[in-house]
Order: structure tokens, then C-alpha cells, then sequence
């Protein structure tokens, strides 16, 4: 989506960094996750819901984006439970 809304890119191959990136921090717990532990609300409308917003303003599908979205606004429906 990058190239069609005319972002440069840092690296050649941005999923070979990301899949490194995520290797190098498998130790680590994101600031989502540590929400989602605590019970609290997360920023997956700002982060993966801009994804979204620029998918349908630039038409390209973000399937991934939207499944997570659903996924974790499902698990925070679920903290009062």
C-alpha cells in the first residue's frame, strides 16, 4: 500500500525487516498485548484501523488488518464478561 499512496520505503524487502524485527523482539510483549493482558483498552483502531482506512481509500484490500482489528475488539468485549 506504501507505493500506491506514494510512501518511500526504508528497505527492499519491508517483510524480510518486519520477520527479522519480529525474531530479534520474540522475548518482548507489544504495548497492545500488554493492554489486552491488563484488561485494558487497546489502540488497535489507531494503529490497525489506519491501515484499514488507507486500504479503502487507496483500494487495496487489508484483509490481515481487518481480521486482527475484529480479533482483538472481540477480546476487549470480552474483559467485562
Amino acid at each position: 500500500m506504501a507505493t500506491v499512496a506514494g510512501v518511500p520505503l526504508l528497505y527492499s524487502n519491508c517483510a524480510e525487516e518486519m520477520l527479522a524485527y519480529a525474531e530479534e523482539m520474540q522475548e518482548q510483549q507489544s504495548p497492545m498485548l500488554q493492554d489486552v493482558l491488563h484488561k485494558l483498552k487497546t489502540e488497535v483502531d489507531a494503529i490497525n484501523g489506519s491501515v484499514i482506512a488507507a486500504g479503502k481509500q487507496y483500494g487495496v484490500p487489508t484483509p490481515v488488518n481487518e481480521t486482527l482489528t475484529l480479533a482483538i475488539k472481540t477480546i476487549e468485549q470480552l474483559y467485562a464478561k
